[in-house]
């Protein structure tokens, strides 16, 4: 495998001279995946693809106010569910807000499945949607909340402010809304060498060959 190759051909896609990242990472089942981070004034965009540069989902934030980070929308296609490609999106979105002044995120709960995934053929159960939905935010550390029950008992959640959270419910569809005490402390297994991000995950890589290409190019 051509890491180099692969990395000067992601980072082609849709930087136009931004300011991107390459984050290198192993997925559940120790494939080597890419995730690509371009930065755009107070919003991130970042598409994970595998070795073979197929996009595998995406991750879009962004700057809502000073203290408040808004997760715009984290996908992963339907066949590449189950293998931790969300878990890392979500961790590479936790390490680049460290550098930000952030104190919770918010997001609309939204359990739909895409056009992506429906242009493929692929239809995926109401229940399977919300069952997976919940257990990924609230695996995540996301607690999800029903705008009614905020409105009626904001008293209960003093971290979500209304003028906030209205914008977000609009575009929610079951007027629900995921929220989170961002954690600064926590490392997020990333580390930065040069314009690259390099995982801890690659430790546990079985193809030494790989791993001294690695080695190299982070130096």
């Amino acid at each position: 495998m051509d890491i180099e190759k692969i990395i000067e051909d992601v980072k082609k896609k849709n930087t136009l001279n931004r300011e991107a990242y390459v984050a290198l990472f192993l997925d559940d089942y120790q494939n080597i995946c890419f995730g690509l981070a371009v930065k755009l004034r107070n919003c991130i965009s970042i598409n994970v693809y595998d070795a073979s540069k197929n996009c595998l989902g995406y991750i879009h934030f962004s700057k809502f106010t000073d203290s408040v980070t808004c997760l715009d929308v984290i996908y992963t296609y339907h066949d590449n569910r189950g293998q931790g490609i969300g878990k890392q999106m979500n961790n590479l979105m936790n390490y680049f807000l460290k550098e930000d002044t952030c104190k919770f995120i918010y997001g609309s709960y939204d359990p739909q499945q895409l056009s992506d995934d429906k242009k493929n053929g692929i239809f995926c159960s109401t229940e399977e949607l919300e069952s997976r939905a919940r257990y990924f935010y609230e695996k995540n550390g996301f607690k999800i909340v029903d705008y009614d029950e905020f409105y009626n008992n904001s008293n209960k959640y003093k971290e979500l402010k209304d003028d906030l959270i209205k914008p977000l419910v609009n575009f929610g569809v079951d007027e629900k809304i995921i929220f989170k005490k961002f954690d600064r402390e926590k490392d997020y297994g990333y580390k930065k060498c040069g314009d690259l991000l390099i995982h801890e995950s690659l430790s546990m890589l079985n193809d030494k060959n790989l791993e001294k290409d690695i080695i190299k190019i982070s130096r």
